[in-house]
């Protein structure tokens, strides 16, 4: 896992040739609010040992909000590292399904009755006993750094491709009394023109302590925030969000479909070489 995120690190530091920003009409500080309805769909590591098996595998539904932001750290005007390193963050509401081991976590619901004792017939044993906690609010908050390079695709839907390191905290309901540590390193792709601009698609490896292996994780990331109707001032978008370990572990899939409402376009007039 530390070879892996050196590797994103050193990526970053890669320098920026020289017109790579051809093509980017984002702006140098974009802020949007998204709303939508999310599908979050856990599936658990060993049912064998979970007290509540039965949950695994459905899927539950809710609302999710959040506020996001990206910050243009280094470059301006036409130079060559325009567009180049990036801050982001966002705040979240959201749903989120987790694993809670017994031993750890004893008072839980249903965990009470593996006290360390031998468990009889088919119940899982005191050291391996989990519940699986579906559809718990989530607050959560992510900040990151983002390194852009390169160009990919056409005029008129070019992107850039990057590398970055996020890291984020979520407290969740019913769920342990620490903040849950969500961080991720990914490689990725997004679009910075076109009516499909901040379309993006990334992977990258991580930890998530919501999962009882929360370490050598993998989190895929699939945006599509297309612009239809001509409406700028809102946008759709559709995200999928897959998290695994590679392994026989926990994993979860969770796709939202929703809108984007530009917080600083509502404010400022639109240019001609630069929409919401």
């Amino acid at each position: 896992m530390n070879k892996a995120w050196a590797a994103m690190l050193l990526a970053a530091t890669m320098p920026v040739a020289s017109g790579a920003a051809e093509g980017d009409t984002r702006r140098g500080l974009d802020v949007g609010l998204y709303a939508g309805w999310q599908l979050d769909n856990f599936r658990a590591a060993d049912i064998r040992n979970a007290v509540n098996p039965q949950v695994s595998g459905d899927s539950e539904q809710d609302a999710a909000l959040s506020f996001h932001f990206d910050y243009e750290l280094w470059g301006a005007g036409e130079s060559a590292m325009r567009r180049n390193l990036w801050l982001y963050g966002s705040t979240v509401r959201t749903v989120r399904s987790t694993d809670v081991l017994c031993r750890d976590n004893p008072r839980f619901v249903g965990c009470p009755e593996f006290d360390g004792t031998p468990s009889p017939g088919d119940l899982p044993g005191a050291d391996e006993a989990f519940v699986i906690l579906r559809d718990a609010e989530s607050i959560e908050g992510h900040l990151g750094l983002r390194k852009e390079f390169g160009s990919v695709g056409r005029r008129g839907n070019r992107g850039r491709f990057y590398v970055g390191a996020e890291m984020g905290f979520a407290s969740v309901e019913n769920a342990a009394d620490d903040l849950a540590a969500i961080h991720y390193a990914s490689f990725g792709a997004v679009l910075t023109e076109g009516r499909y601009k901040r379309s993006f698609i990334e992977i990258g490896p991580g930890k998530n302590d919501l999962f009882i292996d929360e370490t050598n994780r993998w989190r895929v990331r699939a945006h599509l925030e297309p612009e239809l109707f001509g409406i700028r001032w809102l946008k759709f978008y559709l995200e999928t969000e897959i998290e695994f370990d590679g392994s026989d572990g926990s994993d979860s899939i969770r796709t939202i479909l929703g809108v984007r409402i530009p917080i600083d376009g509502m404010t400022q007039g639109n240019s001609s070489t630069d929409d919401h």
